[in-house]
């Protein structure tokens, strides 16, 4: 391929903007002298620091490196390596090493070390771990076992281009830690700092000077900083050559290697990606830059816009002062409002005055009232005592004379049931008369022939068998008799049964009930919410999750009351759930909607509880509570808060309830009537005792059957309810033996019946038998009775002697009862003078009790009247304290607010009432709104109107600057590439002259061919014959081309080298450092190619380092005479490993 960069024609290749510093190239700036360099010179010392592995260097080496009076001057380089110091780096314990400015050579052994320093150099100055192809992460460099090390690089920091000289001075030193565990650390020191001297273990005169430098910072930017600032590029493989690299790039490099390696080394890769991105980001501010050309007309339209709208704005002033002033009438009118409001409280504390005063000569009526009706109802019950008196013997002849009456009634019934008796025994004899003259006339009619011996005996048969019927049918009646006494005991063991095994089922259930109330008891004792009802936790939970949510318009709901209330005697505590029932828990809330709210979560959690609705407003109850020496239900409660205490006194009158131990203490109290500001009197057994108009009455209350929800110790219901497990337990345990006993009768009176059952079914039958064998033989009985008509006569006589004799003795027992109707006619005669004479004294006595009666109800009137006034007076009093108290309120107020107006501006006068004031306020604002709601306030349209302008005018500039800027960037961008384009070209000419240069240096004719299109670079290489000359100049007949594939491997190592100088040159970097370079040649390559790279390093006309790294010894190599050139010599280090750590 044709070389397309050929030297022939071209201009003077320019120096390269990629290795200048502030628009200066470092091959072509010139050195000024430092203020330190004077100093520098005269104490310029250098020392290398051999660990236990160090070998003896040269004499020559080692005088170079200690401090000596008049030491060589050498060129100042700005980036070149001062020292290399490891520390349990790889395998090195510890390992230091001076570097001269120029050319240095490290010569060891394979193994010795040598490439660990080309690694803690790329390492320290930022490369990365990949980069030196000997491990994947620093902590792989640590010395085995070792868990820290570090490798520290000295840079000179000399010259004109020295970094920050006032901070760090003439060297700059970089250390980075390396941990086992951790992420590594970077120190950078200056050249000040402590002076620690040491002497040299092998020279003990002569001593060696350490300089601990001063830390100035430990961020990695400021590393990266100074190494842009000395141009030095540790992960560039031409300022670094690796080991492997360099194995790879002299062996087996490809063409596209080699153009890569020269690409990326000049850095070209790097800028034209640069570049490319530049442009790209161009493309982008472009588009952007378009979008904002779009939208400026809009914004010139919306400030063109808000100006209009501010114009118009300057016409709502008027309406703004006219609000102005009606808020000065306002606030007038509410003082006018508030002094007629002070009025009227002042008439009412003088109404209120004029009520109680009234109400004081209420009282003193029904005192006085009381007193007469006293006196007279005394004076009536002492007339009532004395007619009773006089009653008395009256009622005792009465009750004397009705025994006397009541006694003959009784011989009169006594009478008529023997004329009873008499009428059924003649009608008995008459009966039997009748029959017998019947059977008389038919035995006469009966025939004389008959037999009468074989009648006689059938009949006696018959009445055998009749005989023996009448046995059986005796037996059977004793039998039944028996039976229904079995039944009836039957019956009665099985009800007793039942009614045992249903106790026991009792007992059952209240033994459950018992331990339901036990196991609720217990929650309660974490949960108080248990007691009133299962679905209270969840009202509770959702009043608090309302709470927090912000639902709630006035307080938070309190409830339920019962959980606020604590009782202070638990004997009283089942008598007074019994007195408040379901509103303990009841739910308290302050306005109707919150009402509403709590109905529905009481609703959503099917909570049966009622809600109350309160008032902030406190009560004030002391006046209507009844003597100390009663103990109220609000006396026997705590409460912890006062709007569940007001709430109970509103809704049960608790500060009037007196609660009592026994009944007789409630009967003492309400004897007569209720003491005052008493409502109602209450046994601890739940009995309710009196009444309003006196006497003793007894009435049962509903007790209370649920869990305490007022006892603050729960443990004593709790035993209680298994004091009466236990008692259950033990009825149980009787009425069982009891059921035992009842089932082995009921089981003996069942086998009873059976047997009974039995036996009757036998008598029935035996009794069946018999009736059978009777009919039978009357059927065969011929009728041939022997007729009986003389006993019949008898008989018949005999039945008519008897009639006759009843018939006498009934006329004898109606004169008899004659008798005793007169006597008791008599007496009833007596009975109705008595009556009337008591009915005399009854309506006297009626009328009485009458006047009596009225005489109390007048007085219970009077009492009831003269409460009513005790209340009412109470009441009015409390309305005349609280009128005096608003009135003193309302006059501070309005002297407080009458004075803020005073502030606010002088008293206007008034001629509306507030409300309509308010009223056009409202009006004057809604149009205000509306201009601001259609136009927006005069400030925000104004500040609105200066944003928007500020923000146009911005934008306007900022697309002008923004074009201005692109199409700098554009100018600039062409400029610097086609300088790119200018500076590829030159280098490529440069390298190859140069390349050519030092091959002709060897005897060969060499060229590069690079193909930037394809990019590829080729080494093109003519071996001259054996008849050339020795300074490679041929004849073109006698030379010829030679494959690069059929050079010796020193050849093209050699060749290689050339190529690697070559691109040297074209490149900044203050140092090079190439690693095991000559190991594919042989002995006269590896000559020469040295002192060509010695010449060439000479031959800089800048400060540039160079370092090489060689395995082989130096004796053969010319040229290295000089203060120039410094040998390093390493010894193998003393390794306790069967191994190399990390690539040592």
């Amino acid at each position: 391929m044709e070389d397309e960069d050929s030297p022939s024609g071209g201009p003077e290749a320019p120096s390269s903007p990629l290795y200048s510093n502030s628009g200066r190239t470092r091959a072509g700036k010139k050195r000024r002298p430092s203020v330190n360099d004077s100093d520098s010179r005269k104490k310029r010392r250098s020392h290398v620091d051999y660990d236990s592995a160090s070998s003896n260097s040269d004499t020559e080496s080692v005088t170079e490196e200690l401090f000596t009076k008049n030491g060589a001057h050498e060129l100042d380089g700005t980036g070149t390596i001062a020292r290399v110091e490891l520390v349990n780096f790889m395998c090195h314990k510890y390992l230091a090493v001076s570097f001269g400015r120029k050319i240095n050579f490290v010569v060891g052994h394979n193994g010795s070390g040598k490439s660990a320093i080309l690694t803690a150099l790329a390492i320290c100055l930022g490369g990365r771990a990949t980069f030196t192809n000997r491990a994947g992460s620093l902590k792989e460099f640590l010395r085995e076992g070792s868990q820290v090390g570090s490798v520290s690089v000295t840079l000179r920091n000399e010259g004109e281009d020295a970094y920050k000289p006032h901070e760090y001075g003439n060297s700059i030193t970089i250390e980075r830690k390396l941990l086992r565990e951790g992420s590594s650390t970077y120190k950078l020191k200056s050249a000040q700092g402590k002076v620690i001297w040491t002497s040299v273990s092998f020279r003990p005169d002569l001593i060696s000077i350490r300089i601990l430098g001063a830390l100035i910072s430990t961020k990695r930017d400021e590393l990266v900083a100074i190494c842009d600032h000395m141009q030095i590029l540790a992960n560039n493989p031409m300022t670094i050559l690796t080991q492997d690299s360099a194995r790879s790039f002299l062996a087996n490099s490809t063409p596209v290697d080699k153009y890569n390696f020269f690409m990326n080394g000049t850095q070209l890769n790097q800028l034209s990606a640069d570049y490319y991105m530049i442009n790209e980001s161009v493309s982008t501010i472009e588009n952007v830059l378009q979008h904002k050309r779009q939208v400026l007309p809009e914004m010139k339209s919306s400030v063109k816009d808000l100006e209009t709208t501010l114009k118009n704005l300057e016409q709502a002033k008027d309406l703004e002062e006219h609000v102005e002033h009606l808020k000065k009438q306002m606030a007038w009118a509410q003082i006018t409002e508030e002094e007629q409001e002070v009025e009227a409280k002042r008439k009412a504390a003088e109404k209120a005055q004029r009520k109680v005063d009234l109400v004081h000569t209420k009282i003193s009526d029904c005192e006085n009232a009381l007193s007469e009706i006293g006196k007279e109802i005394d004076n009536l019950e002492t007339q009532i005592a004395h007619q009773t008196q006089a009653t008395q013997p009256l009622h005792e002849q009465k009750q004397q004379i009705v025994q006397e009456i009541m006694a003959l009634r009784q011989r009169l019934m006594d009478f008529a049931t023997e004329e009873q008796e008499m009428n059924t025994t003649v009608k008995t004899h008459r009966r039997n008369r009748d029959d017998f003259r019947r059977r008389i006339a038919e035995e006469m009619k009966k025939t004389e022939n008959d037999s009468r011996t074989t009648r006689k005996q059938q009949l006696t048969l018959i009445s055998e068998r009749e005989t023996e019927k009448a046995v059986f049918e005796e037996k059977l009646r004793q039998l039944q008799l028996e039976r229904d006494h079995v039944e009836t005991a039957h019956g009665e063991a099985n009800e007793r049964l039942r009614e045992a095994q249903g106790r026991l089922r009792r007992f059952d259930g209240d033994i459950r009930s018992c331990q339901e109330r036990i196991s609720g008891l217990s929650r309660q004792r974490t949960d108080r919410l248990v007691a009133f009802g299962a679905t209270m936790g969840n009202v509770v939970r959702m009043v608090e999750e309302y709470e927090q949510q912000g639902r709630w318009t006035g307080r938070k709901p309190i409830g339920p009351l019962g959980l606020h209330v604590k009782v202070l005697q638990d004997d009283f505590a089942r008598v007074i759930e019994s007195l408040l029932g379901n509103t303990l828990n009841s739910m308290a809330v302050e306005n109707q909607e919150d009402l509403l709210t709590m109905q529905s979560i009481l609703d959503r959690c099917r909570c049966p509880s009622n809600i109350l609705k309160y008032s902030r407003r406190p009560i004030h109850f002391t006046s209507g509570e009844p003597d100390s020496q009663y103990l109220t239900v609000l006396r026997a409660l705590e409460f912890d808060n006062d709007i569940v205490r007001d709430q109970l006194i509103l809704q049960h009158h608790i500060e009037q309830m007196v609660l009592v131990q026994t009944r007789d203490e409630g009967n003492a109290i309400t004897g007569r009537s209720f003491p005052r500001n008493v409502s109602g009197v209450f046994t601890i057994d739940c009995f309710s005792m009196g009444s309003r108009g006196g006497g003793l009455s007894t009435q049962s209350i509903v007790p209370y059957r649920g869990q305490p929800r007022l006892a603050a110790d729960v443990s004593i219901f709790v035993r209680q309810e298994e004091a009466q497990i236990n008692q259950l337990r033990e009825e149980k345990a009787a009425w069982k033996s009891t059921v035992d006993q009842l089932e082995d009768q009921v089981a003996a009176v069942s086998q009873q019946r059976q047997k009974l059952r039995a036996e009757q079914v036998a008598l029935h039958s035996d009794v069946g038998k018999k009736e059978t064998e009777i009919r039978q033989m009357r059927e065969d009985l011929v009728d041939d009775e022997e007729s009986n008509i003389g006993a019949l006569q008898e008989a018949c006589k005999y039945e008519d002697d008897q009639i006759e004799l009843i018939l006498r003795q009934f006329e004898a027992l109606e004169g008899q009862r004659r008798e005793v109707q007169t006597a008791e006619a008599s007496l009833k005669a007596q009975l109705a003078t008595l009556e009337d004479e008591r009915q005399i004294m009854v309506e006297r006595h009626t009328a009485l009790s009458n006047r009596v009666r009225e005489a109390a109800d007048k007085k219970v009137k009077y009492e009831n009247d003269r409460a009513h006034w005790e209340n009412q007076r109470i009441q009015y009093q409390e309305k005349l304290r609280q009128a005096r108290d608003d009135l003193d309120v309302a006059e501070e107020q309005l002297a407080v607010d009458t004075g803020k107006c005073e502030q606010y501006c002088e008293r206007v006068p008034v001629d509306k009432p507030a409300d309509e004031i308010e009223r056009d306020i409202r009006l004057c604002q809604a149009r205000l709104k509306e201009i601001e709601k259609k136009h927006g306030s005069r400030d925000d349209v104004y500040h609105a109107y200066v944003s928007k302008k500020a923000a146009y005018v911005a934008a306007k500039r900022e697309i002008q600057n923004t074009e201005i800027l692109i199409r700098e960037v554009k100018n600039s961008l062409q400029s610097r590439l086609n300088s790119w384009s200018s500076f590829r070209h030159y280098i490529s000419i440069r390298a190859k002259t140069l390349f050519a240069e030092l091959m002709r240096k060897r005897g060969y004719r060499g060229r590069l061919v690079l193909d930037h299109h394809g990019r590829s670079l080729e080494l093109k290489v003519q071996k001259q014959d054996d008849g050339g000359t020795a300074d490679g100049r041929t004849a073109s007949s006698t030379s010829k081309d030679k494959d690069p594939r059929a050079l010796s491997g020193g050849e093209k190592s050699f060749s290689t080298v050339c190529l690697l100088l070559a691109l040297w040159e074209s490149m900044g970097s203050p140092f090079r450092a190439l690693d095991e370079f000559d190991v594919f040649m042989d002995a006269v390559n590896r000559r020469v190619s040295m002192k060509a790279m010695i010449d060439n390093a000479r031959e800089q006309d800048r400060a540039c380092q160079y370092i090489f790294i060689t395995p082989q010894t130096m004796g053969n190599v010319p040229g290295l005479g000089g203060p120039d050139v410094r040998v390093h010599r390493l010894q193998d280090p003393e390794r306790g490993q069967t191994r190399i750590a990390a690539g040592s």
